[in-house]
């Protein structure tokens, strides 16, 4: 048997494994926890008296039985390390699942180190990859954006270098062969990102993974107003780009058909989302149209608390600029709208987001209305 305390290694252990943000537990061969991290902690929502010296498949899944998947039968099979992929049904999760025989002993029973890792997105994009119709471009444009973004560091310090006047003197021809080279990989990528832009094939991955995100936006909505039936078409052209930014487009434009499905009279509502890409500019272009006579006088008047003079156009042309302004600043955005894009039956937004700039995650907007 091994010669340490067994408390005291996991004491010590435990301060590092608090740090992970996987899911991380010590257990024994009976399957009995004996140590779980902060972030197993708050998962299992319980107090540490109540989880220490619990079942793990009870307490942690809710199984009277440990989950098929678990991999800690073969680990006390062969001593070895193994892995395996599990789905809890209890969280919707994906997890990756690993066993670590670990050197101590608890009690006679031989202990090991189990961590749970969030999968989830992997498997929703790994799935969506099956669905694209040719993958072959699909990886050439995710390669070409690896190879950019190792390329442009390079190339960054190679010009710093150049930019020195002593290491150029002294090793400027050195340094001129790969910083011509990295200018010259750094604008080839370029080229085939823009060709890739520009092709009218379609890379379904992000859309696929859209659509699904789109779906539960539309069954939520569903559920808070089962007396209506809202119909969404779901359309797209061209690339889309990250799924980090294509998550930016969900709270707007659903804040937007939220507000129109809770504020209607109508039964049936129409939303229509399609997704584009700007390609002389690269943006991303999302809007959401709603119809019906829902978008009438009477309607909007409902919603607001006073009657704007002169907002509303005469002639039965529908509500001006001002009204549309009014009504998206209440939904807590900047907008801006030109006269000549007033127009009577619909009402349509655009939302603009910049694709190469990071600061895309925090500048989310409105940018131009029309009805």
């Amino acid at each position: 048997m091994p010669a340490r305390d067994p408390k005291s290694f996991i004491k010590v252990v435990g301060e590092i494994l608090d740090c992970i943000p996987d899911y991380v537990g010590i257990i024994d061969e009976d399957r009995k926890i004996h140590f779980v991290n902060k972030a197993l902690h708050e998962m299992v929502d319980a107090e540490m008296k109540e989880i220490i010296d619990q079942y793990c498949n009870i307490m942690v899944h809710g199984l009277i039985a440990p989950p098929k998947e678990c991999p800690l039968l073969q680990s006390i099979r062969t001593g070895e390390p193994q892995k395996n992929e599990y789905y809890s049904r209890e969280y919707d999760v994906w997890y990756s699942l690993e066993i670590y025989p670990m050197n101590i002993e608890i009690d006679g029973k031989k202990t090991f180190l189990h961590i749970a890792r969030d999968i989830s997105d992997k498997k929703r994009f790994e799935d969506a990859i099956l669905r694209v119709n040719n993958i072959g471009e699909f990886y050439l444009d995710l390669l070409t954006h690896d190879i950019s973004n190792m390329v442009q560091p390079i190339l960054s310090y190679l010009q710093l270098l150049n930019e020195i006047p002593e290491l150029n003197m002294k090793y400027g021809k050195f340094i001129s062969i790969p910083l011509e080279e990295a200018k010259r990989i750094s604008k080839l990528t370029k080229i085939i990102r823009r060709l890739s832009l520009h092709e009218p094939r379609k890379h379904i991955i992000v859309t696929v993974y859209m659509k699904e995100e789109i779906e539960k936006c539309i069954e939520e909505m569903n559920r808070q107003f089962p007396e209506k039936n809202i119909n969404v078409i779901f359309s797209h052209d061209s690339y889309l780009g990250p799924i980090d930014i294509c998550n930016e487009f969900m709270n707007p434009i659903f804040k937007i058909c939220r507000y129109i499905t809770k504020l209607s009279d109508d039964r049936s509502i129409n939303l229509q989302i399609n997704l584009k890409l700007n390609k002389n500019e690269e943006l991303f272009y999302l809007t959401a149209t709603g119809d019906g006579p829902a978008f009438n006088k009477g309607f909007l008047d409902k919603y607001f608390d006073r009657y704007y003079d002169g907002v509303f156009k005469k002639e039965g042309l529908g509500y001006d600029i001002a009204f549309y302004q009014e009504l998206l600043r209440r939904l807590g955005s900047d907008i801006h709208l030109e006269p000549d894009l007033v127009r009577k039956g619909k009402v349509k937004v655009v939302i603009i987001l910049p694709v190469n700039k990071a600061e895309c995650f925090i500048t989310t907007h409105l940018r131009q209305a029309y009805l």
